[in-house]
């Protein structure tokens, strides 16, 4: 057949393994810095900022995440999964529910931060340098970590800016 030991001995193994190959010594040559370059500086926002706060922050500035700050050091990801979870059904106990937990919109004054234990792999902090080969993040978000953060650095100023799963699939 025309995919077996074809005319010119080419087998589909074959050129499955050199797109393999070609795959690989691509992704081998890209770095994460690459692949930020053109992405906003994270939104951060204070532990102690409200759930209401920080949903008006990420709508206005069409987020789908933000950066938790308690004493200068990023603590993790909360995203509006996270957020949404907490603002539809709050923190009840599954075993013995109450009516009252299951209001719809509600508005919540709890702090951020509080949210933080909900999925501690996936809103864990993974910090890279710009020069970081794209393999290197694989295994983390093999594991379920959502995004990483890649350092910039502009006019001798560090920021940071997120690479997320999406990214590296659309890539």
């Amino acid at each position: 057949g025309i995919w077996s030991a074809g005319r010119f001995g080419i087998t589909l193994d074959g050129i499955r393994l050199v797109f393999r190959l070609l795959f690989l010594t691509m992704v081998g040559l890209i770095t994460l810095g690459s692949l930020v370059f053109d992405k906003p500086n994270l939104l951060k926002v204070d532990g102690d900022t409200t759930l209401d706060d920080v949903l008006a922050l990420m709508y206005k500035h069409n987020l789908t995440y933000v950066v938790v700050e308690e004493n200068g050091k990023y603590c993790g990801f909360v995203s509006t999964m996270e957020l949404m979870t907490e603002v539809a059904f709050g923190s009840f106990e599954w075993e013995k529910p109450n009516p009252e937990d299951f209001e719809v919109f509600k508005s919540s004054k709890m702090p951020v931060k509080e949210l933080l234990e909900l999925n501690p792999r996936e809103q864990g902090i993974y910090c890279y340098e710009p020069t970081e080969l794209l393999q290197f993040v694989f295994k983390p978000m093999s594991d379920g970590v959502r995004r990483v953060l890649v350092s910039v650095r502009e006019a001798g100023h560090t920021s940071y800016r997120s690479l997320s799963q999406f990214d590296v699939i659309r890539y």
